[in-house]
């Protein structure tokens, strides 16, 4: 079995575990009551008691260790089937994270939708504080305190152009052993522009959520400005610092990997290897601060004396965010507050998820026709006089039978 197979099988493998991993870790614990909460519902402490609220959590409790059980299992499983068929695999394990998201989303928002007919039904509503917005004008003076500087972004962006503009000139050069035989604008760079483009556009994402989470207007959780600004200012440095890592981590791996594709025609799987572990740190960066946070912000509330009262759940009572007095495109989700949403009740909302869910779809076809091809394309080979011609699945090679110094026949082909 070649190394590469193993190497998939193991970011694969560790892919699963880690998707199963920060799902449970933040939506397993809806069935707790937290910040006035329960499944995303606002309603009073004493409504845990309430029969039908105590099957419902006892319900969700064992959906959830049986969903979670059932999906690591099965995302486990599907990864062996790299060592028989990539393709298969792939296809498989794109069900797999389907099914799996398919059945953790069922399970929140049909929860989430049950638990707010319950509350209805047991008259559970503050009317005086339903469509309220509230602004704490000290907290906003004090906005530009909160985040990490973008600045801290420079040396990220440094190291990605210097190694860019490196890699670029590198290979001009016509001897096989030290860059590209063609040029500059040979098609033998195509993996180098492949992966620096990638890594530019990915880069220049996260700056750009940095500007947004800085700029984001602050929430208000209590009566007391000193509260709302210790809650906004954790939230929006966590946030800020893991995008900052995020991006030096993404810059590395997209340098590194560029300098390798300037130095060859090709990459090993050894460095492929090392680019994919970088982009699952850069992911665990800009998670990990995050995921500390919330701790630290569960217990500034919870100890809060003058919480704020809000009852906005008409406007999440489909599991999403619709509310066409708020002008806001993107809000903290309700379901889990590592994440954001978007308001369905603007019309780029609906245009973004349709967009979304097209070139998804599309991609994925794509990706499994080219896939397809490549496994059960058959090698053509072509003697026109003294030209030799072997091609397969979009890949071709042409020579001069004079130019053959010798040849050699082998019982199999080698693993690559």
């Amino acid at each position: 079995v070649r190394i590469m197979s193993w190497i998939i099988f193991a970011v694969f493998l560790m892919i699963d575990l880690i998707t199963v991993l920060i799902c449970g870790f933040a939506y397993g614990k809806k069935d707790s009551y937290q910040e006035g909460m329960l499944f995303g519902v606002h309603v009073p402490q004493d409504a845990l008691e309430d029969p039908k609220v105590r099957e419902l959590t006892g319900r969700f409790s064992k959906g959830w260790k049986l969903l979670q059980t059932v999906g690591l299992l099965a995302g486990a499983a599907v990864c062996f089937l790299n060592f028989v068929s990539f393709t298969a695999f792939l296809i498989l394990w794109c069900v797999w994270l389907f099914g799996y998201m398919a059945g953790l989303y069922y399970m929140i928002y049909h929860t989430h939708r049950r638990m707010y007919r319950v509350k209805m039904e047991r008259g559970w509503i503050r009317e005086d504080s339903a469509r309220i917005v509230r602004i704490d004008t000290d907290v906003s003076a004090m906005a530009d305190q909160m985040p990490i500087s973008w600045k801290w972004h420079l040396p990220a962006l440094i190291l990605l152009v210097g190694s860019g503009t490196t890699a670029f000139f590198a290979g001009d050069s016509t001897d096989a052993g030290t860059g590209f035989s063609s040029g500059i604008f040979s098609a033998d760079r195509t993996g180098f522009y492949v992966i620096y483009l990638v890594g530019v556009i990915e880069v220049l994402s996260l700056l750009a959520f940095h500007f947004w989470v800085g700029r984001r207007p602050n929430a208000v959780y209590s009566q007391n400005s000193e509260i709302n600004f210790a809650v906004n200012m954790l939230t929006k440095r966590a946030w800020t610092r893991g995008l900052v890592i995020s991006v030096l981590l993404a810059s590395a791996a997209t340098a590194y990997l560029s300098v390798r594709l300037a130095m060859s025609d090709w990459f090993s799987d050894v460095n492929f290897f090392l680019y994919i572990l970088c982009q699952m740190l850069t992911a665990g960066a800009l998670l990990m601060p995050v995921i500390l946070m919330r701790k630290r912000r569960g217990e500034i509330l919870a100890a809060d004396a003058q919480p704020l009262q809000v009852d906005d759940d008409e406007y999440w009572k489909n599991g999403w965010y619709s509310n066409p007095y708020d002008s806001r495109l993107f809000v903290q989700d309700r379901m889990s507050d590592m994440n954001f949403t978007m308001n369905m009740a603007r019309p780029a909302a609906k245009a973004i998820c349709t967009a979304t869910a097209v070139l998804t779809a599309l991609v994925v076809i794509f990706a499994a026709v080219v896939l397809i091809r490549f496994e059960t394309a058959e090698v053509s080979f072509v003697r026109e006089g003294d030209l030799i011609e072997i091609s397969a699945a979009g890949y071709k090679c042409e020579f001069a039978l004079s130019d053959v110094k010798s040849a050699e026949l082998f019982d199999q082909m080698p693993d690559d």
